[in-house]
């Protein structure tokens, strides 16, 4: 099942605007990210999966993890499938 997509974004807050205004999908943790409490928001699309919404400034972060430059360019962070060991052996 799909877990979750990171989604890079310029503008946290009007990301979420967007995805819970107009596309209509639930926050998950933003009142906690407008607290400071959270790293970032989410929003929710199905009972399985989430979207989460990380401002782009931390790209420079995860280039210096992998050590690859820019290979936090790209629009899309991350995806992230969930699956049991026996499902993924």
């Amino acid at each position: 099942r799909l877990d979750h997509v990171v989604l890079w974004t310029k503008d946290v807050r009007a990301a979420m605007d967007f995805y819970t205004r107009v596309v209509g999908l639930e926050p998950v943790r933003f009142d906690e990210f407008q607290a400071g409490d959270a790293p970032f928001p989410s929003v929710r699309v199905s009972q399985d999966s989430i979207i989460d919404l990380m401002a782009s400034d931390g790209a420079v972060f995860t280039d210096s993890m992998t050590k690859v430059a820019g290979s936090a360019g790209h629009r899309v962070n991350h995806v992230c499938i969930a699956m049991t060991k026996s499902e993924y052996d």
